[in-house]
């Protein structure tokens, strides 16, 4: 029996459906934000290693006389000593799922052309010039556009 005067405290349908509508609202405008986020960060991750081997490769080259690494063996192998714990950096972009995000595709260009990436590999480096690129032809995820093989 209830007591006269005396009322539920409980909220409304409409009080609940109104409350949704406005979390959907706000999900609405903030989910592109936090997309858009992670396409930077893994952007500037592919930049960030791409420095790291860079640096390295120029280390080794400034250490060893001038000449390149990779030319014996493996280029992660030569460029272990120049990277933190000697881990060699993973491509952040690309096939994934066909692709190890390690893997090195070694090519001799000439006449100071960059080599064109053709996806077999994550990276993709030309030991007779010292180029160093990802190989991946598909355009930024960011606002740049630019393909990631040109970072």
């Amino acid at each position: 029996m209830r007591t006269p005067g005396r009322r539920r405290a409980a909220f409304t349908l409409v009080e609940l459906v109104v409350v949704i509508m406005i979390i959907g609202i706000l999900a609405a405008i903030a989910a592109p934000k936090v997309f858009n986020a992670s396409k930077t960060a893994t952007d500037n991750a592919a930049r960030a290693n791409l420095r790291i081997i860079r640096d390295a490769i120029d280390t080794y080259a400034a250490n060893n006389g001038g000449s390149l690494p990779g030319q014996g063996g493996s280029l992660p192998t030569d460029l272990a000593p120049y990277l933190r714990n000697g881990i060699f950096p993973s491509c952040p972009v690309g096939s994934s799922t066909t692709v190890n995000t390690n893997s090195v595709e070694y090519v001799s260009g000439s006449g100071g052309t960059m080599p064109t990436a053709d996806g077999t590999t994550a990276w993709m480096y030309d030991k007779a010039q010292g180029f160093f690129i990802i190989n991946y032809s598909a355009n930024s995820a960011s606002g740049s556009g630019a393909p990631y093989s040109s970072f």
